[in-house]
């Protein structure tokens, strides 16, 4: 009597390991772009409430949020104080309604001037959204 698997058997289970390797790699996937987006919409929640920090130090902050160029970036007075590079990433933001650009603007007191704004972020097949009210709150 031998011991071992014959090559007809070995072939059988590495087919099915290799089938359910594929199907398992499509889930994996998306929910690597689920987090990914998770992780942006943190980030740009992070971003706004420094603005709101920065505009109770400098009198004012913006937020401009942009599609085209992928990113949006905290404006304190003149100067670029942070940027989130969504592009890099592969993250398309979204802005609800028919607008291609958003500014929040904060105040002294950081209370924010701008209409609300629904913001959506996606990648493959995830989509997460994330509402900045006209106050500055956010809202996962």
């Amino acid at each position: 009597m031998t011991r071992g698997f014959t090559l007809l058997e070995l072939s059988v289970v590495l087919s099915f390991m290799g089938v359910l390797a594929m199907m398992g790699g499509g889930v994996g996937r998306g929910l690597v772009d689920l987090l990914e987006c998770r992780t942006a919409r943190e980030e740009i929640a992070g971003l706004v409430y420094r603005a709101r920090a920065e505009a109770r130090i400098h009198g004012e902050a913006r937020v401009r949020l942009n599609e085209g160029a992928g990113g949006t970036l905290i404006l304190a007075g003149d100067s670029v104080a942070h940027r989130v590079d969504l592009r890099g990433r592969g993250i398309q933001l979204r802005i609800g309604g028919s607008r291609t650009e958003a500014t929040l603007v904060f105040g002294p007191l950081g209370v924010g001037r701008a209409a609300s704004t629904t913001l959506y972020l996606e990648r493959g097949r995830a989509r997460v959204p994330l509402v900045l009210s006209s106050h500055g709150r956010v809202r996962r």
